[in-house]
């Protein structure tokens, strides 16, 4: 049962945001956020404008298929979740309704929007790259960074 490590990054981000029309703070939170190493080798994109979590690139190309949307579902059974389809596939904890995941395949490789903050978000970040790994991805499609 782990937060992932940029949790207390986050959270101090979060906090220090300032006013809007702070430029030193900002410079200071986007440098700290650039020197972050990442998570589990994946490499972090920067923190969701709306939803505020940190975002991740995963390292292959994610295009949803039948086969990988019910894997995700699955997986969010397992976390005691389920999954609302959108612009994004989003994990809710069927709880508290809390946003645990936003998935996102709009780039050229998929991104991770993760709750830094929630218990088990190290185990649940590394079972979506699993889960969502293309078995069979054409030539090309594999990526190690963006």
């Amino acid at each position: 049962m782990a937060k992932l490590n940029v949790a207390d990054l986050i959270r101090d981000l979060r906090t220090n945001a300032g006013p809007d029309l702070c430029r030193a703070g900002f410079l200071e939170r986007s440098r700290r956020r650039a020197a972050y190493p990442g998570e589990q080798g994946l490499p972090l994109l920067g923190v969701g404008s709306s939803c505020g979590k940190p975002a991740f690139a995963l390292p292959y190309l994610l295009t949803w298929t039948d086969e990988n949307t019910r894997a995700l579902e699955a997986l969010a059974r397992r976390y005691r979740s389920h999954v609302t389809y959108g612009h994004l596939a989003h994990l809710r904890h069927t709880a508290t309704g809390k946003e645990l995941a936003a998935i996102q395949d709009w780039t050229p490789f998929g991104v991770v929007y993760l709750r830094a903050e929630y218990d088990h978000a190290a185990e649940l970040l590394r079972d979506l790259v699993d889960t969502l790994n293309p078995q069979d991805a054409p030539s090309g499609q594999e990526r190690t960074t963006p």
